[in-house]
């Protein structure tokens, strides 16, 4: 399994070869998975849209087609780890990205992504560039 950040998610809706090359060639390795935070910036981007309606009906296929691993307290106490430390070290990255590596560690799964630098200062967390 593969969690897949919302710049993948977003490029896969808006048709960017890239994105649906890299899904392709990797959809028969790996289970796609997004957290619930892949799924509050997806809709987040489309009711500020001009498109609202279509874009959130194609977020809702695309969702369905993903497994949702859900924040959980073993996750929540991930992030209470990660935070402290990348805080302590002075290297601390927005919460959102820093909810989806906990999510990620504690699932033992990779983040699929091309921000790199959002997940760089995470210790442990398995990022793969698209």
């Amino acid at each position: 399994m593969a969690i897949l950040d919302t710049d993948l998610l977003v490029a896969r809706l808006r048709h960017i070869p890239a994105a649906i090359m890299w899904i392709e060639n990797h959809e028969g390795d790996e289970t796609f998975c997004v957290t619930p935070i892949q799924i509050l910036e997806l809709f987040k981007g489309a009711y500020l849209s001009n498109k609202r309606q279509q874009n959130a009906t194609e977020i809702q296929k695309l969702i369905a087609s993903l497994e949702i691993l859900p924040i959980t307290v073993q996750s929540a106490e991930v992030f209470g780890k990660l935070f402290s430390t990348l805080q302590e070290e002075g290297k601390m990255i927005g919460e959102f990205d820093l909810i989806i590596a906990s999510v990620a560690i504690n699932n033992g799964q990779s983040v699929v992504t091309r921000n790199i630098s959002h997940f760089d200062a995470v210790l442990g967390l398995v990022v793969v560039k698209w």
